[in-house]
């Protein structure tokens, strides 16, 4: 990673000098992509823009189309979901207009990420079917990892346990063929979060060390929080509340450094609901993850820092946007109080 970014930057640095807008452009992009990757969204934004502005002025569309995928990313990284939707409705038009069949798929997987995020699934599950047809079509095989990784996610969600498996099955083949480590890493990573929630711990915990092990390697640091995170789940079920606790806060820190923000409150509930810790609690009630928003409130309810009826009357607002395995949670977290 840093030898790469060492690389762009030179790159970057001798086409200024040498007023080359064309190279400028184009080391702008890969800079801003892997500014993106570390979740440096301000800096990754600028060089993006300057990409932008670069290839509109030299006539280059698919350098504009490149850009506005890429600025797309940023927002969406962000949380900015409508400026997102607009970037990528753009590529998406773009990439049409050129005939690009690969950009088209690769805008079809980010639309479906925004329309997700809105809380259109159904549309969402369509657009991302459509970019794995049109990536297997066209042979792009990473774009049809990431689409199969989103399906896997939206089939867990939905309790569709082996339907997710097989998703994530070809997303972690896909990803080693063509030697995406990280994409390997997040596949390993999602298969161990399914066999958490089968009760295969054992399992669970072989495919966290393969994929903490390949982002220790390739130094991936804001995906190991992820990992340790599960990583505590498996230790919580296994009744080692040192081990959890250690890698919560562990993961915690690396969160608090790299993002995202899901994952920094993943750790901050886990720990909170661990220690009874009702700030940690309440700082992930204030987040704008849904779902561990939820989990928060019936854990502070539990301790009875907020009211049973708030918490309940929260759930059920907000009860068709979980997941299968959140509602449930939630529910018996607040029967439990009423014991």
């Amino acid at each position: 990673y840093e030898a790469a970014h060492a690389l762009l930057a030179g790159a970057l640095e001798k086409a200024r000098e040498a007023g080359d807008a064309a190279v400028e452009a184009i080391a702008s992009g890969y800079l801003g992509v892997w500014l993106t990757d570390r979740r440096r969204y301000d800096e990754a934004e600028q060089l993006l823009g300057r990409q932008l502005r670069l290839s509109r002025a030299a006539g280059d569309r698919t350098g504009e189309a490149s850009a506005l995928c890429n600025l797309g990313n940023v927002l969406w990284h962000r949380g900015e979901v409508e400026r997102a939707e607009e970037l990528y409705t753009r590529h998406l038009e773009l990439a049409r207009a050129l005939g690009d069949r690969r950009g088209e798929a690769i805008a079809l997987g980010n639309l479906g990420n925004v329309t997700f995020d809105r809380g259109d699934e159904e549309n969402a599950r369509a657009l991302h079917r459509g970019s794995v047809a049109l990536s297997r079509e066209v042979g792009y095989r990473r774009g049809e990892a990431r689409a199969l990784g989103a399906l896997g996610i939206d089939a867990r969600r939905l309790g569709r346990y082996a339907e997710a498996e097989e998703h994530y099955r070809r997303y972690l083949d896909l990803s080693r063929a063509v030697r995406n480590r990280l994409g390997e890493a997040f596949a390993q990573l999602n298969l161990a979060r399914l066999r958490i929630l089968l009760g295969d711990h054992d399992g669970a915990q072989a495919l966290i060390d393969a994929g903490l092990g390949l982002l220790e390697e390739i130094g991936a640091r804001h995906a190991i929080a992820y990992g340790l995170e599960l990583r505590s789940q498996v230790a919580e079920a296994r009744r080692d509340r040192p081990a959890a606790i250690g890698d919560l806060e562990r993961a915690r820190t690396i969160a608090r450094e790299t993002g995202p923000r899901s994952t920094l409150d993943a750790a901050c509930l886990a720990l909170g609901a661990l220690s009874d810790d009702d700030a940690l609690l309440a700082e992930v009630d204030r987040g704008e993850d849904v779902r561990l928003s939820v989990l928060a409130a019936c854990h502070r309810a539990r301790l009875g820092t907020l009211p049973v009826a708030e918490a309940a009357r929260r759930l059920a607002e907000q009860d068709r946007r979980l997941d299968v395995h959140t509602r449930i949670e939630a529910h018996h977290l607040l029967s439990l109080i009423h014991i």
